[in-house]
């Protein structure tokens, strides 16, 4: 037993949330100080050092510690070398239709799931969106929704990652499963978005359709490694039983490999300067 019930430690844990949150101080010191004041409220004070100890030295929460910080290294590295912004400009020379740009735009910077993602693909959405005569309004909800809809099947962000962690499902079943949901979201955020909605035509690129879809490539290849690196490794362990390679290691890291794995591609393909790494 701890020093309080746990739902009195619950309820003064989110006090402390609610008054940190007011007074502005960073995010990340906001949650471990909250998650902290939680667990010295609701803990027994003799197993606090064991339950610490077994949770830093869990494999599962290894990986995913890993796993966060190689993909978030990696949607920075995207902003610092301008690859979002060669991704998104590509793509909407190569689709040129305001509609299809403004709903796949946000999807594309929702595989980089950086926190304000949002904010990030908003400028890029309201571009096309003005050509359609959106209002602001439905505007936010097309960038919001559409970049949310990639989430329930992309296997590098923190929603399914944790998901995989928690139920033991592998990468590929849940994909299988959440596939009709990823399907439902787009036609309804289709329709609702661009309910009695003109489609606007572009106008003809400079460059051609092959410099074009040369750039989108080499923009996206990144997180195509990773994706890639993903479902190879799962299709490996699913023939494990009947093939001698096995994968000598834990499967809880895969993400974390994939990750590092699309860091490596970036650095050689963007080829950044040691001041854009040491950047703070």
């Amino acid at each position: 037993m701890g020093i309080v019930e746990p739902l009195v430690a619950f309820v003064v844990s989110f006090l402390f949330l609610g008054v940190m949150v007011y007074k502005r101080v960073g995010l990340g010191i906001t949650l471990t100080f909250t998650a902290t004041a939680f667990s010295l409220l609701s803990l027994d004070s003799n197993i606090i050092a064991d339950v610490f100890w077994e949770t830093m030295s869990d494999s599962i929460t290894i990986s995913l510690l890993l796993a966060t910080f190689g993909i978030m290294l990696l949607s920075q590295l995207y902003k610092e070398t301008q690859f979002a912004e060669m991704l998104s400009q590509s793509l909407s020379e190569i689709l040129k239709n305001s509609k299809l740009v403004v709903s796949v735009l946000p999807a594309i910077v929702g595989l980089l799931p950086v926190p304000g993602g949002a904010l990030m693909s908003a400028p890029m959405v309201e571009a096309e969106a003005d050509k359609l005569a959106l209002k602001k309004d439905r505007q936010t909800y097309v960038n919001i929704w559409f970049r949310h809809t990639i989430f329930p099947i992309y296997p590098m962000s923190s929603f399914f990652l944790l998901a995989v962690a928690l139920t033991g499902v592998s990468v590929v079943s849940l994909i299988t499963r959440q596939m009709p949901v990823v399907v439902a979201m787009v036609i309804l955020g289709f329709l609702i978005g661009f309910w009695r909605v003109a489609s606007v035509r572009h106008e003809p690129s400079k460059d051609g359709l092959g410099t074009n879809f040369k750039v989108l490539l080499k923009a996206f290849a990144p997180i195509l490694v990773m994706i890639l690196a993903i479902v190879a490794f799962n299709i490996v362990r699913a023939g494990e039983a009947f093939n001698p390679f096995v994968i000598p290691i834990d499967a809880t890291y895969d993400v974390s490999i994939a990750a590092l794995f699309g860091l490596v591609g970036i650095l050689l393909i963007a080829k950044p300067r040691l001041d854009t790494l040491l950047r703070p």
